[in-house]
């Protein structure tokens, strides 16, 4: 499989083991760093993905933003933008 550069890293403040990664495909991983796993996957953007950050109030909540001239927001509890 080919990878794509990371453009952004975010690490969950809330919940320490999570990070969230953005890279120049568009896609906006979150991962485990306890399993080495990715927990989700967003391919919504159809871009470079540029940042990435989550909430520093709702853990389970993040943004991204792209080339794309869009800005997402996620819930790891969904498979979709919100």
């Amino acid at each position: 499989p080919t990878r794509s550069k990371l453009s952004c890293l975010s690490w969950n403040k809330h919940t320490k083991n999570h990070i969230a990664s953005s890279d120049y495909e568009g896609t906006v991983f979150v991962w485990d760093v306890n399993t080495q796993q990715s927990v989700m996957e967003y391919e919504e953007h159809e871009k470079r993905v540029w940042s990435v950050d989550f909430s520093r109030i709702e853990p389970s909540m993040l943004v991204s933003g792209s080339d794309d001239c869009k800005v997402k927001i996620w819930c790891t509890r969904q498979e979709s933008s919100a």
